[in-house]
């Protein structure tokens, strides 16, 4: 039996992101290469995290998938929707606005149609009850604010199966059990609807419970790819395998 073919979300080929920062002397300026002839594919459906050090280009590469950042040189593919929820999602969140004014928002912005029970739906899908949707964000606990954002990603997608959420840090600050509650409720959204998934993340645990398949970022390159398992396992790059052994000390 033939294995099915996945269409792909967004495909990226030989992506560099540049920069002119002040040289670290405060004299002159320097050079400063985000990404390196980045070449990877998300398809629909499918569940990835990309790990790396501080600095790698983890976060450079999200803004630009998500279409935040411009890159300097490569391509970029879209073949879906494409919803970024960064670090500390909660603090992107207007304490006025109310749990319904939150979630309809993007929507808003795009003057496109509301259905009726949409709000309603969104809380829903991260666990939140609908009774909640006229308080406001600052009624919320950290944690509830966190499955408010991603209830607005969500809801700001029209088509899941053809569509991408990534998760840049968003789940590090949290607690354990939040961070449990959204792990099933991502991977129910993903069974159900088939939305792609990248986690971006430092905790090996999180990817291990987040991810199939692992990127690894070093210097803006990546440097391995492949099924999560095979490269915790036996990671084949150096670098990957010197953060591989560092996440799993960290983890134990």
């Amino acid at each position: 039996m033939r294995s099915e073919v996945r269409r792909p979300v967004v495909e990226v080929c030989d992506l560099c992101v540049e920069y002119v920062r002040r040289g670290r002397t405060g004299r002159g300026t320097e050079l400063v290469r985000a990404l390196s002839c980045v070449t990877m594919a998300v398809a629909a459906g499918s569940a990835v995290g990309v790990a790396g050090s501080s600095g790698c280009g983890k976060s450079t590469l999200a803004r630009c998938l998500a279409g935040w950042l411009d890159s300097s040189s490569g391509l970029i593919r879209r073949h879906g929707e494409v919803q970024l929820v960064m670090q500390d999602p909660g603090g992107s969140l207007n304490p006025r606005f109310s749990a319904r004014e939150i979630v309809e928002e993007p929507l808003r912005l795009r003057s496109a149609v509301i259905p009726g029970d949409m709000a309603e739906k969104a809380l829903l899908s991260v666990g939140l009850s609908p009774s909640r949707l006229h308080d406001p964000a600052s009624a919320f606990s950290g944690g509830e604010r966190a499955r408010l954002a991603v209830a607005r990603s969500l809801a700001a997608i029209v088509s899941p199966s053809g569509a991408l959420l990534i998760l840049d840090e968003s789940l590090a600050n949290l607690d354990s059990e939040t961070t449990s509650i959204l792990v099933r409720l991502l991977a129910s959204q993903r069974r159900e609807t088939g939305l792609a998934l990248l986690t971006i993340s430092h905790d090996l645990g999180l990817l291990r419970a987040c991810a199939e398949e692992l990127i690894i970022l070093e210097g803006g390159r990546i440097v391995e790819s492949g099924e999560i398992a095979a490269i915790i396992a036996s990671p084949q790059n150096q670098g990957a395998a010197r953060l591989v052994s560092a996440m799993l000390q960290e983890a134990s």
